[in-house]
C-alpha cells in the first residue's frame, strides 16, 4: 500500500450546549518549563521489548489513515481505527471484521474514537460525534446512546455503564472539556476541566489519538489547547504536572484573533510565526514521562517522574527507543498500562522513486520484513 499518511491531526468543526468545581492552584502541580531541558544524543530507555504485529492484507481489511489502536492480549484482539472505521484483528494479525457503514440499525457513519472494556469483551465507539455504539469484540451491535448535549471527539471507559467524554469545541456555550456520561441514564452527569485551565478564549479543534489512558488503575487527561496533565482522582481530574514553553508561548491577541476570526488558519499561522500551538500527547515509560509538543520537529520531551525538574528533549519520542525516524513513529496511535503502540507504514521504509517491493528494516533490537503493498503494522514497545 504505497501510501504515506501524516500525523492524525484532524481540525473539525462542531458546537456544544453542572460545572465541577477545581482547584486552579494545585499544591501537588508541577511546573516544567522547556527552556531548562538539556538535549541528550543517547537513548534514555534500556532494552525495551519491541514486538510487530502484521495486520492480513485483504480487501476488506485494507488500512491507511490510521488514527488509534488497542491491543488485548487476554481476550486475542487488537483493535484499528482506520479512516474513521473500526477494524478488528486477532492478535496474529488475521482479520476478523470492521463495523458496518451505513445508516442502518447497528450501522456506523464516521468514528473519531473507541474505547475497550476488557473484562466485558466490549468495545464503544463515538460515531459523528454524537452517538455511542456499543459492540462485542466479535462486532455485534448491542446498543446505541445518544449525546443530546455534549458533542464529543473522544471516550474513555470509567466504568461498565459510564464514560469519560471530550470535547474538542470548548468556548461558547459549552465551558469544560470533559464530562461523564451514564449510559443508563443516557445523560451528562458531570463535567471537570473548565475552559479556565486553557490559554485560548476557544478551542482550536484538534483530534488527538487519545485524550485519556490508563496506567495501572489510574486515569489520566490531556487535551492539545491545554499543555498539562491531567490525573482523575475519583472525583474529578486535577493537575500534576505543566508543561511551560517560555517563548514559544502563542500571544493570547494572536490566539484570540485566529481562533475567532480564522481558525481554519490557526495552527498553520502560529508554527510558521515559531510557536507552539499544541500538546501532542503524553505517556508513561517505566519510570519516565513522555510529553510532545506541536513544534518544527513534533519535539518530544522526557523527565524521570523521581526528578521532574531535569528534563531531556530529543527531536521525537522514537529516538527515545532507536526507532527510524520516518513520520509515523512520530506519534503514538496508543498508550495503556506501559504499553507504547505505533503504526508503521511500509512506504515510509522506501525510497519515493524506489523499484523494491520487500526489503528488511531494523526496528529496535528486531529485524521486520516488510512489504510496500501490505498493510500499516502494529508496533508495541513495552
Amino acid at each position: 500500500m504505497k501510501k504515506e499518511i501524516g500525523l492524525y491531526l484532524v481540525i473539525v468543526f462542531m458546537f456544544c450546549a453542572c460545572n465541577h468545581k477545581q482547584n486552579l492552584n494545585n499544591s501537588n502541580l508541577e511546573i516544567l518549563n522547556i527552556e531548562s531541558a538539556i538535549k541528550s544524543d543517547s537513548a534514555i530507555i534500556k532494552n525495551p521489548f519491541f514486538e510487530v504485529i502484521k495486520l492480513e492484507t485483504i480487501g476488506e481489511s485494507l488500512l491507511s489513515n490510521v488514527q488509534k489502536a488497542f491491543v488485548d492480549d487476554e481476550n486475542d484482539r487488537v483493535f484499528v481505527l482506520s479512516d474513521f472505521n473500526l477494524f478488528i484483528f486477532h492478535v496474529s494479525g488475521k482479520f476478523i471484521t470492521k463495523l458496518k457503514i451505513g445508516r442502518g440499525p447497528g450501522e456506523i457513519s464516521r468514528l473519531s474514537s473507541f474505547s475497550v472494556n476488557s473484562k466485558l469483551k466490549q468495545i464503544c465507539v463515538l460515531d459523528n460525534s454524537q452517538y455511542l455504539c456499543e459492540y462485542d469484540y466479535s462486532g455485534n451491535f448491542i446498543k446505541k446512546s445518544t449525546l443530546s448535549d455534549f458533542f464529543s471527539f473522544d471516550l474513555f471507559y470509567k466504568s461498565n455503564d459510564s464514560y469519560f467524554l471530550s470535547s474538542n469545541y470548548v468556548g461558547k456555550s459549552e465551558k469544560n472539556f470533559v464530562s461523564v456520561f451514564n449510559a443508563e441514564k443516557e445523560q451528562v452527569v458531570d463535567k471537570m476541566v473548565s475552559l479556565e485551565f486553557s490559554s485560548y478564549p476557544t478551542s482550536s479543534n484538534i483530534i488527538l489519538p487519545f485524550n485519556f489512558f490508563r496506567k495501572n488503575k489510574d486515569v489520566y487527561f490531556i487535551s492539545a489547547d491545554i499543555f498539562t496533565l491531567f490525573h482523575f482522582d475519583n472525583e474529578t481530574f486535577n493537575p500534576i504536572y505543566k508543561f511551560e514553553v517560555g517563548d514559544k508561548k502563542v500571544p493570547k491577541n494572536l490566539a484570540e484573533d485566529l481562533l475567532l476570526n480564522s481558525k481554519h488558519l490557526f495552527r498553520e499561522q502560529v508554527k510558521e510565526k515559531g510557536f507552539i500551538p499544541h500538546l501532542l500527547y503524553v505517556v508513561f515509560f517505566n519510570d519516565y514521562c513522555f510529553f510532545g509538543l506541536d513544534d518544527e520537529n513534533y519535539s518530544c520531551f522526557s523527565f524521570d517522574i523521581n526528578q521532574p525538574k531535569k528534563l531531556f528533549v530529543k527531536t521525537s519520542i522514537a529516538s527515545y527507543f532507536g526507532l527510524p525516524e520516518v513520520n509515523s513513529f512520530r506519534l503514538p496511535v496508543g498508550y495503556y498500562d506501559n504499553s507504547l503502540l505505533f503504526i508503521g507504514y511500509p512506504s515510509s521504509f522506501f525510497e519515493e522513486e524506489s523499484s523494491e517491493l520487500t526489503k528488511s528494516v531494523k526496528i529496535g533490537n528486531i529485524s521486520v520484513d516488510v512489504n510496500i503493498n501490505e498493510n500499516p503494522f502494529v508496533l508495541r514497545i513495552k
